[in-house]
């Protein structure tokens, strides 16, 4: 399961290990920033996917991915190229003129996938790696022996 980017970015213990290697081993920001960005996307398409969420929220994270990441002098530090340029023209006097829908930033998601496989494949040759396998296979452990004496449920 930790073997994979998108698995391993659904565990906490998994991102924040994959997180602290970018920050402490790597000091990369723009790796740091393709984190972020993935994060915001998969709140993003969280909330598109919720029948529960308020086109507000929906709309307020896509303005959010905008000024973080897509603008000029935006606040993360990513590589600008074609999707980047080409999100641009949707964002005029702070406002979102393309439809915001689950294409909006198909391309953008599958950048920053590809860019943070890249630090994901160095994170497993890593001894933050070594040390995320440990920590899971003691965690398995511990919920083996809570279930097996019926200390937690399920």
């Amino acid at each position: 399961m930790i073997g994979e980017l998108n698995s391993a970015m659904l565990m906490p213990i998994s991102s924040k290990y994959f997180h602290d290697f970018l920050e402490n081993d790597l000091d990369d920001m723009q790796a740091l920033s393709l984190f972020s960005l993935y994060v915001d996307l998969r709140i993003f398409y969280n909330l598109l996917g919720d029948p529960n969420s308020k086109p507000k929220a929906i709309n307020s994270q896509a303005k959010t991915i905008f000024t973080d990441y897509v603008v000029p002098d935006c606040v993360y530090d990513i590589p600008q190229n074609e999707i980047i340029r080409d999100l641009r023209n949707g964002f005029t006097n702070g406002e979102i003129t393309f439809d915001v829908n689950a294409d909006l930033f198909m391309d953008l998601q599958e950048y920053a996938n590809s860019g943070l496989t890249v630090f994901y494949q160095l994170f497993m040759k890593s001894e933050k790696f070594t040390e995320l396998k440990d920590e899971v296979h003691r965690q398995e452990v511990l919920y083996y022996v809570l279930h097996k004496y019926q200390l937690i449920s399920n």
